[in-house]
């Protein structure tokens, strides 16, 4: 057990790991915290999502749906408004917006996707100045090594993106996290005890608790 209080967690492609603690922050959400290999070190602002790029830097989620990113020492804010957020080890960033997507809010994009489930809009970051809606709705989302989103919709079916569609994959997550090397974990929905829900990998085939 690691010191410390969590809401949220990303680690970047260089290992640095940062998370979104319990202590709240004004009304943007909670502090943002690093760390040091030793304990926890807080940094300035506040969010409520949080996944880190390949150099380390966070980008963050607050409140309000802003986007953040962390450059020299300051936070920039990034146009666009989500409610999650991914970044592979590639550098590639994906969101989940604020705009209803996918079944049971307007057209169904995804392929294979039940018409009754969907979420929110999810995009994809593009000229390092803009967001391209990409089809499909989500609630959470992570990026692979080779910039591949994978999410998770609104009743916690698993797609990852193959070409230009969505590929249902099997099993069913609340949460899930890509690491640098491409190896994809999952929340799942088994309650096990009272600490949350089974943890699962992908083989590649299926998923392994």
């Amino acid at each position: 057990c690691m010191p410390g209080r969590a809401n949220d967690i990303g680690i970047g492609g260089d290992g640095s790991v940062w998370i979104i603690g319990t202590n709240i922050c004004g009304d943007g959400g909670f502090g943002i915290w690093k760390w040091t290999g030793k304990d926890w070190m807080t940094f300035d602002g506040a969010a409520i999502k949080i996944d880190v790029d390949k150099s380390g830097d966070p980008w963050v989620v607050n409140t309000y749906g802003d986007i953040f990113k962390r450059e020299n020492s300051s936070w920039k804010m990034i146009g666009g408004k989500a409610k999650d957020i991914g970044v592979g080890s590639d550098g590639s960033v994906f969101i989940i917006g604020t705009n209803p997507g996918g079944g049971g809010y307007g057209v169904v994009y995804v392929i294979g996707m039940n018409p009754r489930a969907g979420g929110y809009g999810i995009w994809k970051r593009i000229n390092n100045n803009d967001w391209q809606e990409i089809g499909g709705g989500a609630v959470r989302i992570d990026v692979d090594d080779k910039g591949v989103p994978w999410v998770i919709n609104s009743i916690g079916e698993i797609f990852k993106r193959e070409g230009d569609n969505w590929k249902c994959m099997p099993g069913r997550a609340n949460d899930i996290g890509i690491g640098g090397d491409g190896s994809v974990w999952i929340i799942g929905t088994n309650i096990c005890g009272d600490g949350g829900f089974g943890i699962w990998k992908w083989t590649g085939k299926d998923w392994m608790t």
